[in-house]
């Protein structure tokens, strides 16, 4: 049962990420779409640093969602320009309850958990003591066939893979190669095997960077 409850809400979060990334109009986002984005990304990255057993009581589950609403609330205050966090957590927090009850229906969401800075750190070492010289390019003609062959391979690992960026552990996962083709982007973050064989840099000029045996 916690499982299941733990999916819904996940599944909930990223279901409702889709649907405002749909409203992504002519290159930007209209202000309240942005901080929806923002706050539901949030959201979802709180829930996945609790274990699934935490949602199994119903009290239990309801002092954590209230924890989160209130923690997002109070840090995106800090910005100028968002007073429409209160409807956008209302929003959110609604259709958590309406999907809740449809807990059972869901398909399994994909493996993915924040790591810590302790954790970060001990990959960072391990990187640069196993892949940091190893690194390599394709020639732009043959980058294409290549890559998709690489996001297939990534995409079926069975083992979870890092999700990191050089500069802090904020944002950092440990994750399902599911999550490949939704979340890779030139967004300067390293997607590093777990037995550190192999890297890929999401260089943010387009020119991804290979390490190891890929």
């Amino acid at each position: 049962m916690d499982d299941i409850i733990y999916n819904a809400l996940r599944h909930s979060l990223v279901q409702q990420i889709h649907q405002v990334k749909s409203k992504y109009i002519s290159g930007y986002y209209p202000l309240n779409v942005f901080h929806h984005h923002i706050c539901l990304n949030l959201f979802i990255e709180s829930i996945e640093a609790f274990d699934s057993e935490d949602f199994v009581s119903e009290n239990q589950r309801t002092e954590i969602l209230d924890f989160i609403t209130k923690s997002i609330q109070t840090d995106m205050e800090k910005k100028k320009d968002v007073s429409d966090v209160s409807e956008i957590l209302l929003k959110i927090r609604k259709q958590l309850k309406i999907d809740l009850k449809k807990a059972q229906t869901f398909p399994q969401v994909p493996y993915r958990k924040p790591i810590n800075e302790e954790t970060w750190e001990y990959i960072w070492k391990n990187f640069d003591k196993e892949l940091k010289h190893s690194k390599w390019f394709e020639y732009a003609n043959e980058y294409p066939e290549k890559f998709i062959r690489l996001s297939n391979a990534i995409e079926a690992e069975k083992e979870h893979i890092y999700y990191v960026h050089k500069l802090s552990h904020r944002g950092a996962c440990e994750l399902s190669g599911k999550w490949f083709s939704e979340m890779y982007a030139y967004d300067n973050h390293y997607w590093i095997s777990k037995d550190f064989s192999w890297a890929l840099y999401a260089e943010p000029n387009g020119y991804p960077e290979f390490y190891g045996n890929i």
